[in-house]
């Protein structure tokens, strides 16, 4: 076996792709504490170049499967890195129809990621919540897959004119987003994050919700496992 080691990224895991293409038996792990008794391991430095070639070959065959692939290589899934390499070769030797080749783990379990990342990016499309602070807006999530460049690019159309944080309080990582430009990935510190205060207009308006809120709420009728089907816990965390 050889054991590809790349840092994890959609461009990592592509590299590590290329790299391994004519190798048989192939291990590419996104888990750099991971240690290795068996098999051959080599360091996989990301290479824009060799990722860009492998979407591109795979754009040319299917544009479903080069999103599929992203979406996979998203997901917290330990294993996806091997999962897309498999995924890779089974639509270049069998067309856009590899896609569905079910009965090809990898390739179901690229099918599962993929929409595993889709339901999460969904979910969030529409939890995420911002609060205004002095020049900006602040969102914290804790998604358990890699979400931020596909929340990034949907606000960035929605809130062009806005100067606006998406954090990721899990990864230490947020979408940052400057008034009329591109957002940029970078590293944050949560702590930071969590000590900033929002403005005085927005504090005022949290309040005045909760007590309407609890101005129509009616005691006898209220349905809390209705309210967890509705609103799962772990994407309250911040509401």
């Amino acid at each position: 076996m050889v054991i590809f080691r790349c840092d994890g990224t959609y461009e990592g895991i592509l590299t590590a792709v290329f790299s391994g293409y004519w190798s048989d038996d192939v291990m590419i792990e996104c888990d750099n504490d991971n240690m290795f008794v068996f098999g051959e391991c080599t360091e996989v430095v990301t290479d824009l170049s060799k990722s860009l070639r492998v979407a591109k070959g795979i754009r040319k065959i299917s544009y479903e499967a080069e999103y599929m692939m992203y979406l996979a290589a998203l997901n917290n899934n330990p294993d996806r890195g091997t999962d897309i390499f498999y995924f890779v070769k089974s639509v270049f030797q069998n067309g856009a129809g590899g896609i569905s080749d079910y009965h090809d783990v990898h390739v179901a379990n690229v099918n599962k990621m993929c929409r595993n990342t889709g339901r999460e990016y969904d979910h969030f499309r529409g939890f995420l919540r911002f609060e205004q602070y002095d020049n900006f807006l602040l969102g914290k999530i804790r998604p358990v897959n890699n979400l931020l460049t596909l929340l990034g690019s949907f606000f960035t159309d929605r809130l062009l004119q806005e100067n606006f944080v998406i954090a990721d309080m899990g990864r230490g990582k947020a979408a940052v987003h400057n008034k009329g430009g591109e957002y940029i990935i970078t590293d944050v510190d949560t702590g930071y994050i969590m000590s900033l205060q929002p403005d005085d207009k927005e504090k005022e308006l949290k309040r005045l919700y909760e007590m309407f809120r609890k101005s129509i709420s009616i005691k006898e009728r209220t349905n809390i496992n209705l309210q967890k089907q509705n609103m799962p816990l772990r994407f309250r965390e911040y509401m």
